[in-house]
C-alpha cells in the first residue's frame, strides 16, 4: 500500500519532497525503491499502534530542522492506509490551501449518508441528526490527506483545528484500509486501475 502513496505523491506537480517515517527498515527499502527519501529511522516510542500521529510528523518537522535547517509553511500527511488517493487529489488540496490563505489546514474528506442513525439505549436507532434539503452535506475525514501549516499543527496538536477546510474526495476514493476486507476492496480497485 505504501507504494501507491509514494507513487501518487511523486505524481503530485505541487509537492517538493516525499519522506516516509519508518522504524522498519523494509519498509524504508521499499520506499527508497519507488523514490522517496527515508532520511532516518523512526524511534520505536513513535512506532507503536497507538503512537500519536501528531507527534511522529512533528519529530519529521524536528529532524528536518535540526539536520537540513528546514522552516517548513506546511506539511502534509499521506497515510498509506488511504491507498486510493490520486495525486490530483493531493494537488487539489494544495490549491485549495492556496485560495484561503487563512485556512489552517485542508482536509479530505467524504460524503456521509444524511439518513445516518445512531445506537441508543439498549440497542433503539435514533437519528444522529435532522437533516433537512436545505442542509449542508454531511461529511466526514477519510483520512486520505492532511494538509496543514505547520505553525497551527504545532499549537493544535490536530490534524483539523478550527477552521480546516475540506476537500471533498469521492466515495471510491475515500476507502481507509482496517481490516482486511478492506485491503481486498482497496487490492481489487488498484489492480483494476493499473489494467
Amino acid at each position: 500500500m505504501i507504494a501507491w502513496t509514494i507513487d501518487a505523491a511523486r505524481q503530485s506537480v505541487e509537492l517538493q519532497r516525499v519522506i516516509v517515517s519508518t522504524d522498519n527498515e523494509e519498509i524504508a527499502r521499499v520506499s527508497r525503491e519507488y523514490g522517496a527519501e527515508v532520511p532516518f529511522i523512526r524511534p520505536t516510542n513513535l512506532a507503536l499502534d497507538n503512537s500519536d500521529h501528531v507527534a511522529v510528523v512533528e519529530h519529521t518537522l524536528n529532524w528536518l530542522e535540526k539536520h537540513e535547517g528546514l522552516d517548513l509553511d506546511y506539511v502534509m500527511l499521506l497515510q498509506p492506509t488511504s491507498p486510493l488517493r490520486t495525486a490530483d487529489d493531493i494537488d487539489a488540496c494544495i490549491s485549495l490551501a492556496r485560495t484561503a490563505a487563512d485556512a489552517p489546514a485542508v482536509v479530505s474528506v467524504s460524503a456521509m449518508s444524511p439518513h445516518a442513525y445512531r445506537l441508543g439505549d439498549g440497542g433503539a436507532l435514533e437519528r444522529a441528526m435532522d437533516v433537512g434539503e436545505s442542509s449542508p452535506p454531511l461529511v466526514a475525514p477519510n483520512g486520505a490527506v492532511y494538509l496543514n501549516r505547520v505553525a497551527s499543527l504545532r499549537a493544535e496538536r490536530t490534524f483539523v483545528p478550527c477552521g480546516t477546510l475540506g476537500y471533498v474526495m469521492p466515495s471510491e476514493r475515500s476507502l481507509d484500509v482496517d481490516t482486511e476486507w478492506d485491503f481486498a476492496l482497496a487490492d481489487a480497485a488498484l489492480r483494476r486501475r493499473s489494467s
